[in-house]
């Protein structure tokens, strides 16, 4: 299964190249705050965002 670490540079055009334009069914984030509205387009609909830590 493929990783993108959000952590790297360009990680929007891997994940956009990986999934082809659709959705991916989840997403971990520990970071939680303002930066789940940049992963939050990538979730398929009525998929899994999980968040964990600080806000």
């Amino acid at each position: 299964m493929p990783v993108v670490v959000t952590g790297h540079e360009g990680w929007q055009d891997s994940l956009r190249e990986l999934t082809r334009g659709r959705g991916v069914p989840a997403i971990t984030d520990a970071h939680g705050g303002e930066f789940v509205s940049e992963i939050l387009p990538f979730l398929a609909d009525a998929d899994t965002l999980v968040v964990w830590g600080g806000t």
